[in-house]
């Protein structure tokens, strides 16, 4: 899928494969946009299941700019996670092209609902995709997150 960006270099929106290239950008946009500015950096133990987990890139020529994985919860559930969008297309629609094009791939193979746990100040965000909030405000990695839930099929 292409769109934004212009004709000279427009994003391209991929489902790839665990740990080439574009896993390695998505690590490293996941590390620096998410985690740096917690003062909590990625470990191990927060990236062990990725492998077994679907990963979708916005490219811009060779650079991830925005990723977001897809983790199965059952056969007809999964989380989004990790949705990382570089400071500079923030607010551009390069996210919720990305979120879009992960949930044609989610409803392609049969899945019928995606949750997510989001940053308290991103809800609007999801809100405006049409996620709804389930349930009071936690805690996770020390800032408020809410459950979100939508139906896609």
């Amino acid at each position: 899928m292409t769109g934004n960006g212009g004709t000279d270099n427009p994003i391209v929106y991929v489902h790839a494969p665990f740990g080439g290239a574009h896993y390695r950008q998505s690590y490293e946009l996941r590390e620096r946009v998410l985690r740096k500015p917690l003062g909590i950096p990625l470990r191990d133990e927060d990236t062990a299941g990725d492998a077994e987990e679907e990963l979708f890139c916005a490219l811009k020529g060779e650079h991830v700019i925005a990723s977001l994985q897809l983790k199965p919860i059952d056969q007809t559930t999964m989380k989004l996670r990790q949705m990382a969008v570089e400071p500079e297309f923030q607010k551009s629609g390069v996210g919720s092209t990305l979120v879009r094009f992960a949930e044609d791939w989610a409803r392609a193979s049969g899945i019928t609902q995606i949750v997510l746990h989001a940053r308290a100040e991103v809800t609007r965000f999801y809100e405006a995709l049409d996620y709804a909030v389930e349930g009071e405000r936690f805690v996770s990695v020390g800032i408020p997150h809410v459950a979100m839930r939508k139906r896609i099929r």
